[in-house]
């Protein structure tokens, strides 16, 4: 049926959210939704005009398809986590203005969806924010998270360097209690201490290194003072007068 006006009735805005959840499109009020949304409009007042109803919107769908965005498997993880943890917009808040994590396309959703998850339904402060990123690290990184954990946890995806990385999680670090912090240094310093008895300085190779650096020392005084010696003009007389008697 051809249009007669431009304006969108409440029965086309209803078959075209229905039209979204039966085809996985993107239909959730964010700016891939609003630009789905006005492709669908332009393309059903300007181009075909037509009444948007589900057997226009299937008819046109071939055309539109490449041009539409879609849900992925880890938008629709974050959308289901999200109606199911109460602390959402919390989560949200602090997720959108930190610099740790990836925020873009699948990897923010991933990163996302693996800090409700870690978080297990606690209150997403700051504290407890902080503790689900060591745990996931801990996790994924070499580390351990204890023997009676069983869920399977994916890795962060970073925002930035290792070195930038490094800064800005030392200033998430910061911001923990003093019992978390503590932790995460007895952890770093029982790391280091494995990595430095990889190769062992025998007991007493310090002192020897020391003593043999001064019986060097000595050696090599005593060296120099005989050399001088023996370059002093009176003795190089008499080294010749001594020369040509023996020839």
């Amino acid at each position: 049926m051809a249009r007669i006006s431009n304006e969108i009735s409440s029965i086309e805005v209803a078959a075209y959210a229905e039209f979204c959840k039966a085809n996985n499109i993107i239909h959730d009020g964010t700016p891939d939704d609003v630009a789905n949304s006005d492709l669908v409009l332009e393309y059903f007042t300007k181009t075909w005009n037509e009444v948007i109803n589900d057997q226009t919107l299937t008819q046109a769908f071939p055309q539109l398809k490449e041009h539409l965005k879609f849900n992925s498997a880890a938008r629709i993880e974050v959308q289901r986590l999200v109606r199911e943890y109460a602390d959402a917009n919390a989560l949200s808040a602090w997720f959108d203005t930190q610099t740790l994590l990836s925020k873009e396309g699948d990897d923010g959703f991933r990163n996302f969806s693996e800090i409700v998850l870690e978080l297990q339904g606690r209150p997403a402060t700051q504290a407890n924010i902080s503790s689900a990123i060591m745990s996931i690290q801990r996790a994924t990184e070499g580390g351990s998270v204890g023997k009676f954990s069983t869920r399977h946890r994916r890795p962060l995806v970073y925002a930035q360097k290792k070195t930038e990385r490094t800064k800005s999680f030392h200033q998430v670090q910061h911001s923990m209690p003093p019992r978390l912090a503590n932790m995460r240094r007895r952890i770093t310093r029982s790391r280091r201490n494995k990595k430095d008895s990889r190769n062992p300085m025998p007991p007493g190779s310090a002192w020897l290194t020391s003593a043999f650096v001064t019986e060097a020392t000595r050696i090599s005084t005593q060296s120099s003072k005989y050399l001088t010696k023996l370059s002093h003009p009176a003795l190089i007389g008499v080294e010749s007068t001594r020369h040509a008697i023996n020839s």
